[in-house]
């Protein structure tokens, strides 16, 4: 019998050690070779992340798909296709460590220099219902979305699909597996999907 993710192979990377073993554990009974990556601590050079992206890879060999969380540039009008040249510039990373955005958004970078088609993932935090959320967390959120839809108009021309999911707070970790699972065979490129605690 072939599995919907046969062949697929899949960097998942997450801070959320329950999550990303939710996801990672799912994506491998629907036939996809996973590699699970916790959080780097903010402020790793491009060289670190460059290693431990090439261990994941060779764990499995050339990637395929990326699930990420929260990968967000410094600023959203950054196109994440010029990453050549910021991948390379470590100054480029120094305003985005207080964000503790650095990281991902490297991760992101790299999986766009390797991969040749399928999917990434980001995973954003909704810090509640949109209607009562503060400025600022409404303003971030907005923020990334926006940087996940000009990730994908412009990696959708080589063939790479970026999707989001907001996640609520208090889902259930398996919740969100289920849902990231279902969602890396979609057709679609710059959705977001919002994923919640059924009520």
């Amino acid at each position: 019998m072939v599995k919907a993710l046969e062949d697929r192979r899949i960097i998942v990377f997450d801070e959320s050690e329950e999550r990303g073993a939710a996801i990672t554990q799912t994506l491998e009974r629907r036939g996809a070779s996973v590699v699970l990556v916790g959080r780097d601590p903010p402020g790793r050079t491009t060289a670190e992340v460059a290693a431990r992206f090439a261990e994941a890879t060779a764990r499995i060999g050339a990637i395929t798909d990326l699930v990420v969380a929260q990968a967000a540039p410094p600023w959203t009008g950054r196109s994440p296709l010029r990453f050549e040249a910021a991948f390379q510039d470590d100054g480029f990373w120094r305003e985005s460590i207080a964000a503790g955005v650095d990281v991902p958004w490297r991760w992101l970078c790299a999986a766009l220099q390797a991969m040749g088609g399928g999917t990434i993932m980001i995973l954003l935090p909704m810090h509640g219902p949109v209607t009562d959320e503060a400025p600022d967390d409404a303003a971030a959120r907005e923020g990334m979305i926006a940087f996940m839809r000009i990730a994908a108009d412009q990696a959708g021309m080589t063939g790479i699909r970026v999707n989001a999911a907001q996640i609520a707070a208090k889902t259930a970790a398996a919740t969100v597996a289920r849902t990231i699972a279902g969602l890396m065979t979609a057709s679609m490129n710059g959705e977001v999907v919002t994923v919640q605690a059924a009520r």
